[in-house]
């Protein structure tokens, strides 16, 4: 019987991806609301919850003790699981890592009572090829959105600054290369696959929600309009997402861009993302100028330096000062 419920979650999955800042978070919450399916706030598990703790948990001979005990370590993934006990009966005796993904996802759809579950985390976007062969019936939905708006929103969030100060060329990375990922994608996972840009949801719902909903062999419902009605609000540490899950649909946030970024940052956006612009019919304001094109191995650079000194200092912190002789 276990067996059986984790089969249904491998065969319905669907994944929602992209650059991050790119409206995947209302997107989850569209298909949340929708009768049939249930997608929980991001869990990041191909990400850098990965990193931190694949290679311990692969290491372990107690895998399923082990495995279920970094799942309640994180509060993204154990807000996601409602009934401790429940949620342990699924998990395997020995488990791979793909198995507790299962076991989390098939606990969040039961606790919603659907038939599907999805998963929204933009950063699996570097893992679909992976994530494509261990679940071979899986689909895929990725949602691109204005570069300009992406950078802005990333340039303005907490923990973005955090990481990067006001350096946006890891922001614009992300933007090309999810750019970079669609085009092969449409190729290599063919009707598996499928793109929306952010301004086409927001500025027409109807007829892109009628294109996934088929995609995906889900009858469209009205209910997926008035996701702030029905969506659950998740783990959302972003106020700005937080506040866009209590608001419905709106092309309110499209042109925002315009006020938060200067002119020299846009055209930096859109010399290095111009190609991907024009073929996604985002016009750019002014022409590409090869001296802001220039400017961006060095902001590469500072952006690299910037990212070994953290490492270097949770090194430091980890190991603490010497003891006194």
């Amino acid at each position: 019987m276990v067996d059986q419920r984790l089969r249904q979650t491998k065969d319905t999955l669907f994944f929602i991806v992209g650059s991050g800042r790119c409206g995947s978070t209302v997107l989850r919450a569209i298909f949340d609301a929708h009768s049939l399916t249930a997608v929980p706030s991001e869990t990041g598990w191909y990400g850098g919850f990965e990193d931190a703790e694949r290679k311990a948990f692969e290491r372990r001979t107690d895998k399923r003790e082990y495995g279920i005990s970094i799942i309640y370590r994180d509060p993204r993934i154990s807000t996601i699981i409602t009934d401790r006990k429940e949620f342990e009966s699924l998990v395997p005796e020995n488990p791979s890592w793909d198995d507790l993904f299962v076991s989390i996802l098939t606990a969040y759809r039961e606790s919603r009572n659907r038939a599907r579950v999805g998963e929204k985390t933009p950063k699996h976007i570097d893992r679909m090829d992976y994530l494509a062969g261990v679940f071979p019936k899986a689909k895929f939905i990725h949602i691109m959105r204005d570069p300009r708006a992406v950078v802005a929103s990333y340039t303005s969030a907490a923990h973005y600054l955090k990481a990067n100060g006001t350096n946006p060329i890891r922001a614009i990375q992300r933007w090309k290369n999810a750019y970079e990922t669609h085009l092969t994608a449409e190729k290599s996972l063919g009707d598996r696959y499928t793109m929306l840009t952010y301004e086409d949801l927001v500025t027409d719902p109807q007829p892109q929600l009628d294109r996934l909903c088929a995609f995906l062999d889900l009858p469209f419902e009205e209910q997926m309009l008035r996701f702030s009605e029905h969506a659950e609000m998740g783990f959302l540490r972003d106020a700005n997402n937080r506040e866009g899950m209590k608001k419905n649909l709106n092309a309110e946030s499209v042109e925002k861009w315009r006020k938060k970024l200067g002119p020299q940052q846009i055209e930096l956006i859109e010399s290095i993302c111009g190609p991907g612009m024009a073929s996604l019919g985002y016009e750019p304001m002014s022409p590409a100028k090869k001296s802001f094109t220039m400017q961006a191995p060095a902001l590469a650079l500072a952006a690299d330096l910037r990212d070994a000194a953290r490492v270097v200092g949770r090194i430091v912190t980890r190991r603490g000062p010497k003891a006194q002789a």
